[in-house]
């Protein structure tokens, strides 16, 4: 009897020290975080990642791509576990692969943005102007913005990418794609292109530089935190809880977040993804 308690004791503890080292190593465990755009938006999300990491026992490491098709093509081959994709990409991202939405910024906005001194000030304005859009896939730089164009009765067949149409058909805008929030700021700026579209945050930061809002958008869903269908239900849980837990003090002086971050679902995108087919031609 004797030996047998002592080999269910023995047998005990090595499930008990199993777990505990299974338990260290997934606290071990860097979890990484995949960002594109620019690098404005670091010290932003880095307030975040401090906040997961005091909250917890996990690493986390904030990883920045310098284009939106370098980020998804990393999170979908799992070389980052978690990523924060813009609205549309999310949506195709859903489409693509069954991504899951765990938590989202704050409601956003678009802003189409002229220099002060311009003196534009309505859209039909833009006619035979130049305007920079960030890039395809972006949400606040692109698809709400061709949306507000639509909207001030600029459609599709008024743009154009041939700046030289825009001498022989006044009507036009041309239109280019800076690449960046911030690319697009710099191009109103400098005067190579009339007007820019960006999302409200990078205006905030830059309008004292000399830029005015031509027009703003309505809000629309933040950017979701997402991660890959095939992840633990207690992972999903767990990021939920920690990511939503984070709340920003009164007088930040950051621009994401400032509202904290909350539990985000597919349904919140669907507005976002009917603009995609009626605005991109898309089917998501």
């Amino acid at each position: 009897m004797r030996t047998i308690q002592t080999a269910f004791r023995v047998l005990l503890t090595a499930v008990v020290v199993t777990f505990s080292l299974w338990a260290t190593d997934a606290r071990a465990e860097v979890i990484k975080v995949g960002l594109a755009d620019d690098e404005d938006k670091r010290p932003d999300y880095n307030v975040l990642i401090d906040h997961l990491e005091r909250s917890s026992g996990h690493k986390f490491e904030l990883e920045m791509y310098p284009t939106v098709e370098d980020l998804y093509l990393d999170f979908k081959l799992q070389k980052i576990r978690l990523a924060f994709l813009g609205p549309v990409l999310y949506a195709h991202a859903h489409d693509d692969f069954g991504v899951i939405p765990l938590v989202k910024d704050s409601p956003n906005t678009s802003v189409i943005i002229v220099r002060n001194d311009s003196g534009l000030r309505q859209i039909d304005e833009l006619r035979g102007k130049r305007i920079a859009f960030g890039y395809p896939e972006s949400t606040t730089s692109n698809l709400i913005p061709r949306m507000m164009l639509r909207q001030g009765k600029i459609g599709p067949a008024d743009l154009t990418d041939d700046a030289t149409l825009l001498k022989s058909q006044a009507h036009k805008i041309y239109f280019e794609y800076a690449g960046s929030h911030q690319a697009v700021i710099e191009a109103v700026l400098a005067g190579t292109v009339d007007a820019g579209a960006v999302l409200n945050v990078y205006y905030d930061r830059n309008e004292d530089r000399g830029l005015v809002a031509l027009s703003t958008s309505e809000p629309y869903p933040g950017v979701p935190l997402v991660c890959r269908p095939d992840e633990d239900p207690a992972f999903i849980a767990e990021m939920r809880k920690l990511f939503s837990s984070y709340k920003p003090p009164a007088d930040s002086p950051y621009h994401h977040f400032k509202n904290g971050v909350s539990v985000a679902s597919n349904a919140d995108y669907d507005a976002v993804r009917y603009l995609c087919n009626v605005i991109l031609n898309t089917n998501y």
